[in-house]
């Protein structure tokens, strides 16, 4: 004997999986989102400063500058690497 559920019993469960789908997928699918703008925004604010951006602040230059003597002329395309601490 081959038990087949009634149409009505049938639309019922498929409702319910659907609805166990949904509470799943929706809560995913917001955080998919929400990953994605705070990532955007992240990657936004770590853009470099160009050099016409720079600005230099008066009073800020450290005792051993300026004391120091200019020795010979610089390879205008070496790197520099600084290390820079702000008060917040």
């Amino acid at each position: 004997m081959n038990f087949r559920p009634s149409h009505g019993v049938r639309k019922s469960q498929e409702r319910r999986i659907w609805i166990k789908r949904v509470t799943v997928a929706l809560p995913l699918l917001c955080l998919l989102i929400f990953g994605v703008v705070i990532g955007a925004r992240l990657s936004s604010n770590s853009t470099g400063a160009s050099a016409a951006s720079l600005v230099s602040l008066p009073g800020h230059v450290p005792s051993l500058v300026k004391k120091s003597n200019l020795v010979g002329a610089v390879n205008p395309n070496q790197s520099l690497s600084l290390s820079i601490g702000l008060k917040l």
